[in-house]
């Protein structure tokens, strides 16, 4: 794009006269064509702010039941500071709260995820170690999974010998294991530009419907990962391997004894099934799959981070099975959940055919088709 940067708000309709059109499949159930925008209908306000809402009650429950859970059994927090993730979730909340009444769904929108995906992963991993914690009365189903994937034929140590005899490879699955955060701060701009805001609320809702679904399985069915299982060393046999790949399993061990601690500052992934990363993997890709051109790079990306799971994560196979079937999942009651709140509260007013059919004239003034 020419002219400089654009202002959110008064640039984004710039972008709407000045981009012509832009291919898409459809979104929401309708056909069409995908345009920068930031003005939405009443209604379409309405369920945004709906949506909004529900994503921080999840937030504030998970919060606020794990803490409860703590304190009845005794937790013990380590002495840390205030977490990076939660200043930066109050900065985005301040900016979204200041921004609720200017009607600029670009800044809204952006603002509201971060605030989400900085406030929710501390609230979401909390409630993992607690579950964690109170699955120590359940035997490790590792010998379980194991013996699943050799069902299955399946062998992951011969996965981890041919990743280890062919290193280049293994470092481009390491990097697309690693990209969790930069996936999701491009989800976040990319649908945000291109006005795709219900799809962005969907997507932060099954990302915290995937998170709990995860820890509440793992709860029935604990594990310690296939590094543990196996009396591998990573450190020594394979030394390519980052710390991460079983850093994990000491805070598992810990939170099995009658004196768990939460290390607020450092949480860690200490669920193996069903594998949270490769729920990411569909998640993230469902986001990007309506945009052009971005799709591919998403499809290629989020394939790599799926097949880098077992090694990076020390996942069973059938850990992968079921983090994709859990995302799946997770996407269908959340679009589920934005269909209630559509019926309930979504219902089309006078104002909103007025703004459809003002945005169809520009649209048609422009040459391009707003996107409904």
């Amino acid at each position: 794009m020419t002219g400089g940067a654009c202002k959110p708000g008064v640039g984004l309709d710039r972008i709407v006269e000045e981009g012509g059109r832009a291919k898409r499949g459809h979104e929401g159930g309708h056909e069409g064509l995908i345009t920068l925008r930031h003005e939405l209908s009443n209604a379409e306000s309405r369920e945004f702010f709906l949506m909004a809402g529900l994503s921080w009650l999840i937030t504030a429950a998970c919060a606020v039941a794990s803490l409860l859970a703590c304190h009845v059994s005794n937790f013990k927090f380590a002495d840390t500071l205030i977490p990076a993730n939660l200043v930066v979730a109050f900065l985005a909340l301040a900016v979204f709260v200041a921004y609720v009444f200017r009607n600029d769904f670009f800044i809204l929108s952006i603002s509201n995820a971060v605030a989400i995906f900085s406030a929710f992963p501390s609230a979401g991993a909390l409630f993992s170690y607690v579950t964690v914690h109170y699955s120590s009365s359940f035997v490790l189903w590792d010998g379980t999974f194991a013996s699943a994937d050799e069902l299955f034929r399946l062998d992951w140590l011969s996965l981890l010998r041919w990743a280890d005899a062919h290193r280049s490879i293994a470092c481009v699955l390491s990097f697309a294991y690693g990209s969790i955060i930069p996936q999701g701060i491009a989800a976040l701009i990319i649908l945000s530009l291109l006005g795709q805001y219900r799809r962005l609320q969907v997507l932060v809702l099954a990302f915290q419907i995937s998170v709990l679904l995860c820890s509440t399985v793992a709860a029935f069915m604990p594990a310690v990962g296939e590094y543990a299982y196996r009396n591998i060393n990573p450190a020594i046999e394979f030394p390519w391997l980052p710390s991460s790949a079983t850093s994990y399993v000491a805070d598992v061990l810990q939170l099995r004894t009658d004196a768990p601690v939460i290390p607020f500052d450092h949480f860690q992934g200490v669920i193996t099934f069903p594998s949270f990363h490769a729920s990411l993997g569909v998640l993230f890709l469902w986001a990007f799959w309506r945009t052009p051109v971005v799709r591919w790079i998403a499809l290629i990306l989020n394939g790599a981070l799926i097949a880098a799971t077992p090694i990076f994560g020390g996942h069973y196979f059938v850990d992968v099975a079921a983090g994709l079937l859990l995302a799946f999942g997770s996407i269908l009651i959340a679009q589920g959940a934005v269909g209630r709140l559509r019926q309930a509260f979504g219902g089309a007013s006078r104002g909103d055919a007025q703004f459809q059919e003002q945005s169809q004239q520009r649209a048609n003034s422009t040459g391009s088709y707003q996107q409904r």
